[in-house]
């Protein structure tokens, strides 16, 4: 029997729990291992997570750092973010290596780095962050109007899934623009506080004029105007 999980920290940090109560096997729902492709599995988001933290304190003593509100836990949880963006699928074991050791010898076993696995994770968490701070540097805007807005499009060719992070950064120096970043694998666009993200398989854009028209025309219709209505349809 497998556990999956998202690529989230709780999702994950359950998925822990729940293999030290069962002895299953863990594996991202992003992850394609075809080792484990006909075997039923348990979906972590599925279950009752507070059952499961009871259980768990129950057999292995409560995990103090988790259930207190503590600022050590949210440098974690940014710091497991981080380094699920990271490209190779070794992120996975590591993230999961990490979590088990925060809960059998506590947060700042991780955090201090006192393994060789809670080093390598600080590694990729470095390594994210400069990636994100490098590309910065990089990028340039062509400024392109589609009726009476402005949107300010650019390239770039990530290694690790960062662009999300690029946008948040650049959107308040550019503020009143709307951005796009195109890398190779996905799209990311930011738009009225939102950010949006499609691979580049599913729509054609090239850093032109006229290509971002007929691709914000097409994007337009499938990704935005369906949740201006379904926000609409809320209020009523």
């Amino acid at each position: 029997m497998v556990i999956k999980y998202l690529d989230k920290f709780e999702s994950i940090f359950y998925a822990v729990l729940y293999s030290n109560l069962t002895g299953n096997f863990l594996m991202s729902k992003n992850e394609v291992n075809n080792l484990f492709k006909n075997e039923d599995y348990i979906d972590i988001d599925k279950m009752n997570w507070q059952q499961i933290l009871k259980e768990h304190d129950e057999k292995f003593g409560p995990i103090n750092w988790y259930e207190n509100d503590v600022k050590e836990l949210y440098l974690l949880k940014d710091k497991v973010d981080l380094v699920l963006r990271h490209w190779k699928p070794f992120k996975y074991n590591l993230v999961v290596s990490v979590l088990n050791q925060a809960v059998k010898f506590g947060i700042d076993y991780v955090l201090n780095k006192e393994s060789s696995e809670a080093k390598h994770f600080n590694k990729l968490v470095l390594q994210i962050i400069q990636e994100v701070n490098n590309a910065l540097g990089y990028i340039n805007f062509i400024p392109i109007e589609y009726k009476k807005e402005k949107f300010l499009i650019g390239q770039y060719k990530e290694e690790n899934q960062i662009g999300d992070l690029l946008l948040k950064r650049l959107q308040e120096k550019y503020f009143g623009y709307n951005l796009l970043i195109k890398t190779n694998s996905e799209i990311y666009l930011y738009y009225f506080d939102q950010i949006y993200q499609v691979s580049v398989n599913n729509y054609e854009l090239n850093l032109t004029d006229k290509s971002f028209n007929k691709f914000w025309q097409d994007f337009y219709r499938k990704m935005i105007r369906p949740q201006y209505k379904k926000a609409k349809h809320a209020l009523v």
